[in-house]
């Protein structure tokens, strides 16, 4: 179950990132993961050996598409840590470690096979498996033996027996040729403790010191060839040898004293890589790999994804501490902090163009968003046209996005800013855009200001002091970059005195002014200063303010409610109410509220088709509806029912009623066929009018019936007499005398 945790927590971790010259292929993140020896067996397979120093368990990381995807490699139970890999082929590996054991497999890490190994009676720890390829190999046992083998390890033969000043701890070792080889290391009892560097030419049958001490042991070596190699230190150098280590020369990787080299690997005589240490952060070691195209004599640091979270408890620095290049453009490298880069060397390619900042263009400022791909810095430049530099060279800005030009640019002149990323090895990128802009025709307008000073306090402009009103002329330079002149229009200002009229309300503590607290009525002064910063005087006649009573009568009408302000009153009667009076005190209102009824009236009325009433014609009867306010100030409703009343016979014929006498005085008579006739009376305005219930009709002879109404009340004039019958309606008109 401890595995399963492990291989889960570890694949967790795999990620990539952004993409640089050298690029994060694995991040352990803050999982506590360190690595400890990187093998290369090509292009696309390396393998890892990772510790999980919380768990303090150790397993490999296998890839066989340049670290695209990983698999888990676990070692035999004996093996804690292994000190050494090395790779044969794909699917061979051996590995070495303490307590003097070595394993083999041959199906990519699943299964391990025990190496025998001869009898070592010195040292138990295995340091080095170096094999030339797959039958000639090398292993070295810290201050015990060197052995050989012929065969692909069956058998090792002792090559240690005639090393100058005995076998060391190992700290490096290369087989250049099958005969030549080199190692270094140190001895516990040599002088000031200083390491050596041992060669053989002889395939291990003699090996002697170089004429070189080392100042520490944590380094290591690398050599191309017989006669070429080269040793980082950690001392800000690096050596060199081109005759095989008899003589060394001397070179600085950085310009940080505290830079420390632990691995190097040159590809030819002219390019190489050094990684390590440098101490560019406080008390914090960081990764660091430069690059050389010149053998190593001047280096130039290349960029990578560092940062100082999650740091060791026992440990204060991620240092580079194996770096393998397979070619010019490819390489890999590992971190004491859990991370694993990849170097793919190609063409800078240009980024977003420069952003011109601020109104200054004589010494402008740009700024620009970060590049993408392979890239260590950029180049910024200005030129006459597109992508040249006639105006501003090219200036390294190394990795910052930001550029101001110190010195001015030429007036009047169009200018194209040109932003291009480079990286140490293919230089800068080609064809950028570039972003134009156009320098002022200098000199601008001169720059007015009106200002002045309070009596008895000078005005300081830059390092002159003013004391006395005028106009005054200063050289200045204008936002655009331009020289100007700004004129200064100075006047003394007198100080002021202000009155103000305020009160405080009856039963308050007072007015509180500012943080002064103004107990009574009178008169108050205050010092403060006006809008010109000038000492001025405030005087303040502060007054009291009593409550106020006040009372309303007033009403509301039927089918409303009453809202005093926010208030609602819930009916007639006497309220009182409180609030706060025009000067801000405590008040009272009484309303005395009334309630009013709305009026409503009814009236009927009759016109003939085709009347004018109120302004309307009306044809048919129709009721109308009028809403005015009452004599109360309440709302008075009136509703006309309006009837149209006509004749019914044809126009043609006569009607079989008469009315006699007409005019008449006071018996009015309607005689005509019908027993069961109704009568209405109407007024030549349309009012209706009542008449007396009128006498059984008599008949006067047979198919004739007359009725009669008392008509001496109604005042003289004409009226209408409706008469409607089972025959229908006639119209008669009455006139009365």
């Amino acid at each position: 179950m401890r595995t399963i945790f492990l291989i889960l927590l570890i694949i967790a971790s795999i990620n990539k990132g952004k993409s640089q010259c050298w690029e994060i292929i694995y991040d352990g993140g803050n999982d506590n993961i360190v690595f400890t020896n990187l093998e290369v067996l090509n292009d696309s397979v390396f393998w890892v050996v990772a510790t999980l120093v919380e768990q303090g368990q150790s397993l490999g990381l296998r890839t066989e598409d340049k670290g695209d995807s990983w698999s888990i490699v676990t070692w035999p139970s004996s093996i804690s840590h292994p000190s050494s890999i090395e790779l044969i082929d794909q699917n061979s590996a051996f590995i070495g470690a303490f307590k003097y054991s070595v394993f083999k497999t041959e199906d990519k890490g699943w299964s391990w096979d025990d190496v025998d190994l001869p009898p070592e009676g010195g040292g138990t720890q295995i340091r080095y498996i170096v094999f030339n390829n797959e039958n000639e190999g090398w292993l070295t046992v810290d201050k015990g033996s060197i052995f050989h083998t012929q065969d692909g390890g069956s058998n090792w033969v002792e090559k240690g027996n005639n090393v100058e000043l005995g076998i060391p701890s190992f700290r490096g070792f290369q087989a250049v040729t099958d005969s030549v080889l080199y190692f270094y290391g140190w001895h516990a009892f040599s002088s000031a403790n200083s390491a050596r560097i041992w060669k053989t030419i002889n395939k291990g049958d003699t090996w002697n010191t170089l004429n070189l001490g080392l100042p520490t042991s944590e380094l290591d070596f690398f050599f191309l060839d017989q006669t070429t190699g080269w040793i980082p230190c950690q001392n800000n150098t690096i050596y060199k040898t081109l005759d095989g280590g008899d003589t060394w020369s001397e070179y600085t990787v950085t310009d940080n004293s505290e830079t420390y080299g632990f691995t190097t690997q040159f590809t030819s005589n002219s390019i190489g890589w050094v990684g390590g240490a440098i101490l560019d952060s406080p008390n914090f070691y960081n990764a660091f790999i430069s690059y050389s195209k010149d053998g190593g004599e001047t280096w130039a640091r290349q960029h990578l994804a560092i940062d100082t979270s999650y740091v060791l408890e026992y440990e204060n620095d991620n240092r580079i501490r194996e770096l393998h290049m397979v070619n010019d453009t490819l390489g890999y490298a590992i971190s004491s902090r859990g991370r694993i880069y990849r170097y793919r060397g190609r063409a800078a390619e240009c980024g977003p163009a420069p952003v011109l900042l601020g109104t200054n263009v004589l010494s402008p400022s740009f700024s620009w968003a970060a590049a993408e791909g392979c890239f260590d810095g950029y180049y910024f430049q200005i030129g006459s046209s597109p992508g040249e530099d006639d105006l501003l060279p090219p200036t390294d800005v190394g990795l910052d996005t930001f550029f101001h030009a110190t010195a001015p640019l030429p007036e009047n002149t169009t200018a194209y800013a040109t932003v291009r990323p480079y990286n140490h090895q293919f230089g800068p990128a080609q064809s950028c855009e570039s972003t134009v802009f156009l320098t002022p025709d200098c000199p601008p307008a001169p720059v007015v200001i009106d200002t002045g000073y309070c009596a008895g306090s000078p005005l300081l402009w830059g390092d002159s002091l003013i004391n006395a009103p005028g106009t005054y002329t200063f050289p200045a330079q204008a936002l655009t970059g331009c020289d100007s002149t700004t004129v200064l229009k100075v006047e003394a200002y007198a100080p002021d005195t202000s009155l103000i009229d305020t009160f405080f309300c009856s039963g308050s503590d007072g007015l509180l002014w500012g943080d002064s607290l103004l107990p009574q009525p009178g008169a108050y002064t205050f010092a403060y200063l006006n809008a010109q910063g000038c000492d001025s005087t405030l005087q303040v006649s502060l007054a009291l303010a009593n409550s106020s009573f006040s009372a309303i009568d007033t009403f509301f009408c039927e089918g409303e409610a009453f809202w005093w302000g926010d208030t609602l009153l819930p009916g007639q009667g006497l309220h009182t109410l409180a609030y706060r009076s025009a000067e801000g005190c405590d008040s009272t209102l009484q309303v005395t509220l009334q309630a009013r009824n709305n009026s409503y009236v009814e009236l009927d009325t009759a016109l003939v088709p085709g009347a004018v009433f109120m302004g309307s014609t009306f044809y048919t009867d129709t009721t109308l509806t009028q809403l005015h306010p009452a004599s109360n100030g309440c709302d008075s409703l009136t509703t006309i029912h309006i009837e149209i009343i006509s004749n019914t016979r044809a126009a043609a014929q006569p009607s079989p009623w008469r009315c006699y006498p007409n005019p008449a005085r006071g018996l009015l008579w309607a005689e005509g066929p019908s027993p069961n006739a109704r009568l209405q009376l109407w007024s030549a305005g349309g009012q209706r009018i009542g008449l007396p219930k009128h006498s059984l009709p008599a008949p006067e002879e047979a198919g004739r019936y007359r009725y009669a109404y008392n008509i001496s009340h109604l005042p003289p004039g004409l009226y209408w007499l409706q008469i409607t019958w089972e025959g229908g309606t006639a119209l008669e008109k009455v006139v009365k005398m």
